[in-house]
């Protein structure tokens, strides 16, 4: 192994699982965290089916012939266009899910009257947010946008959507005007338009940008909004080459409506996003807002040792965005996903849409039905719109990821509520030189205590000299001129793992490595670090050894993917296998073995407990 390497750190790591949030009052159905009454344990309970089948079909009508005719439980891909199709059907339920693209009018705050906050402000009461959302559709997607007021995507654990959204939903007139009359934008000529406080004629151009966005009526509500507060002002659809390079350049517009969609690394561009409005950075800040107590508090953000402290932050600089409106966010993306219910229940989505119901949590806590035998058991059947072409994780598109996902092994990983919760690792420290003398002057040490007793699909030992291998590999592999920061990784037993780190301890710090996929030691040797190619088996020959909970059973080219669960995955919830044996008569005894929930578990789903005759054997796996 590589020991001690220096190699080069930069914000942004390969984000191998995502949970997130979504606005309560949005969708019908759909609230904050998932579910409203579930919260994810550190000990995730899953890991209830026994095997995951992943079915190609390449059509958009196939795939919803095969979910009605029940071929399979569940679309892995948004069915937009065709949920209407599984109307009459008692079996199906279509579910909507918000995403992470968001569509939002930048006002410029360095050219005078938009450098009023009233005015912004006015013109955002004025705006009708539900209405103005509901009209912009992807061309790619047929459900509208949902309106929303916060920057951050709502589908983001970090969202303030929750506790500050409404403030702009409905058109309020009345305090719009008042705002206005008060900062004196009058109408001193008697023309039925306002005058810039300083006497000025306004005239305000709002630009669309066009970016394959079907805006519908969206242009009209704009123009009725200036037309409520007394604006005279027009709206056009500009080419998002124009449009988009003025704004980023800081060169001339008046509002400016962009859309825009976050990566995977929702942690990494929570902070490139909300840093737009840092008046430090000029070149990134496209509204040219200025605001002390904002750029304090971007300073705050990056400070932030919990993802508690970081969201309370988040949420006090959405508050300076929601009081200052340099931006107006109006709607996020949504899509929406189809399942079967008849046989399995519990699914649960990732909010970002970036998973849809795939893993981490819809297929690992899906579980059969007490009718079908459940709740352990069972082949979920999911229909996908492409074959893999690698399994590699870092080289995947995001289709490919949702798959791959279900094999992957990252340090740590995230509950429901955005919260990191012990994986692969079984816990972690921060330290610096005045925590620990031993730690150099300067640096930070991550401590991680990889969970003994793992194994690899092929049985042997997962150690911290895996974890290590991966990490050195993939900083090695990845472009870190950016962020020019020395790591080093150390092994001081088999299972400690330390990284050193020329940066102050932070939550960011900590999630730049608790997502690296983790292969076995040597496995990516061949890879090479100016392009990060070289691993990459042959699908269906070459070995591929994963650690995740589940682990690849069959591939077909073109046909489908299966997966077997990993019985003795560390987070999978306790078994009881129970065997029941019935005499009717002298002559004939009936046996039946079973899988069951244990006791408390049932309870707390409120299921019933039957009552066996004899029970033979119990306790065949147990949680580690």
């Amino acid at each position: 192994m590589k020991k001690n390497i220096q190699v080069y750190l930069t914000m942004g790591a390969v984000l191998l699982l995502l949970v997130g949030v979504g606005p309560q009052n949005a969708i019908e159905g759909y609230s904050f965290h998932n579910d409203a009454n579930y919260t994810l344990s550190s000990q995730t309970e899953g890991g209830y089916v026994d095997n995951i089948n992943y079915r190609v079909i390449s059509s958009d009508w196939g795939r919803v012939q095969a979910l009605l005719n029940n071929e399979i439980d569940l679309i892995g891909v948004s069915v937009d266009d065709y949920y209407v199709a599984f109307e009459d059907d008692p079996d199906v339920t279509v579910k909507t899910v918000l995403g992470s693209g968001l569509g939002v009018l930048y006002v410029n705050c360095d050219k005078y009257p938009f450098t009023i906050a009233g005015f912004r402000r006015a013109f955002a009461l004025a705006l009708d947010k539900v209405a103005a959302a509901a009209t912009m559709t992807n061309p790619w997607l047929a459900t509208p946008y949902q309106h929303q007021d916060t920057f951050l995507p709502a589908s983001l654990p970090f969202s303030a959507e929750e506790d500050l959204g409404g403030v702009y939903y409905d058109e309020s007139i009345i305090l719009a005007n008042n705002i206005l009359d008060e900062e004196g934008f009058d109408d001193v000529s008697g023309n039925a338009h306002r005058e810039a406080p300083n006497g000025d004629t306004l005239t305000v151009l709002i630009e669309v940008a066009d970016q394959g966005i079907y805006f519908g009526n969206f242009a009209q509500i704009l123009a009725n909004a200036l037309d409520a507060i007394s604006i005279n002002g027009s709206v056009v659809i500009t080419p998002i080459e124009d449009i988009g390079s003025r704004v980023m350049a800081g060169a001339d517009y008046d509002i400016a409506f962009l859309h825009h969609s976050l990566t995977y690394a929702w942690y990494y561009d929570v902070r490139r996003e909300l840093k737009k409005f840092d008046s430090r950075f000029s070149m990134n800040n496209w509204p040219h807002f200025t605001n002390s107590t904002y750029d304090s508090l971007c300073d705050e953000l990056e400070s932030a040792e919990t993802f508690a402290e970081a969201s309370a932050v988040v949420k006090s600089m959405e508050e300076i965005i929601l009081e200052q409106c340099p931006v107006i966010p109006v709607g996020c993306t949504t899509e929406k996903y189809a399942f079967r219910t008849d046989r399995f229940e519990e699914y649960r989505p990732d909010p970002t849409s970036s998973w849809g119901y795939h893993f981490p949590w819809g297929t690992y806590l899906a579980r059969l039905r007490a009718t079908a035998g459940g709740p352990f058991g069972g082949t979920l059947r999911i229909g996908i719109d492409e074959d893999l072409s690698t399994f590699t994780y870092w080289r995947a598109d995001r289709a490919e990821k949702r798959v791959l996902s279900h094999t992957m092994l990252p340090l740590l990983n995230l509950d429901t509520n955005g919260n990191l919760i012990p994986w692969l690792a079984a816990g972690y420290t921060m330290e610096t030189h005045d925590d620990n003398g031993d730690v150099p002057v300067g640096r930070t040490r991550i401590h991680f205590s990889i969970r003994e007793g793992m194994t690899w699909s092929d049985g042997s030992p997962i150690t911290a000299l895996d974890a290590a291998d991966s990490i050195e590999t993939f900083y090695a592999a990845t472009d870190r001129d950016e962020y020019p920061l020395a790591v080093s990784v150390h092994v001081p037993a088999t299972y400690q793992l330390w990284i050193e780190v020329e940066e102050d301890p932070s939550f960011w710090l900590l999630v730049e490595f608790a997502y690296i996929s983790i292969f076995p030691e040597g496995a990516l040797d061949a890879v090479n670090p100016s392009t990060g190619d070289g691993y990459d088996p042959v699908l269906g020959y070459d070995p591929f050894v994963t650690g995740g909970p589940f682990t690849l059973n069959e591939y077909v080219a073109d046909d489908h993917i299966s997966f077997s669960l990993k019985i003795d995955f560390f987070a999978n919830v306790e078994r009881i296998v129970t065997t029941t044996t019935t005499t009717t008569s002298a002559t004939t005894t009936t046996t039946t073995t079973t899988d069951e929930l244990p006791t408390e578990l049932l309870l707390m789903a409120g299921g019933a407990i039957a009552i066996v005759v004899v029970i033979v054997t119990v306790v065949a796996m147990r949680k580690k």
